[in-house]
């Protein structure tokens, strides 16, 4: 079971179309479903593959750097000398 949220967040809660009744959720949707029919939806496909395909390549390189990066101040070479 779900408890209620705080009286200081109810306002946010309520904000939320998730939780609006009719009219003003019926409204909303109405809205939001114009930027969600099928065509506009395989349209954005491609980009979002593109994206997560991307985001997958950065965390790998990400990963293979701090593969790479010494483990101790040692086995770092000098760039210039001490003083």
């Amino acid at each position: 079971m779900i408890a209620d949220p705080p009286q200081e967040q109810l306002f946010v809660v309520r904000q939320m179309m998730l939780n609006m009744d009719p009219p003003q959720h019926t409204k909303l949707r109405a809205l939001v479903n114009k930027g969600f029919t099928p065509r506009r939806w395989h349209s954005l496909q491609a980009r979002i593959g593109a994206l997560a395909r991307g985001d997958r390549r950065s965390r790998r390189a990400a990963r293979a750097v701090r593969l790479r990066r010494p483990t101790s101040p040692a086995s770092c070479p000098r760039t210039s000398s001490p003083s």
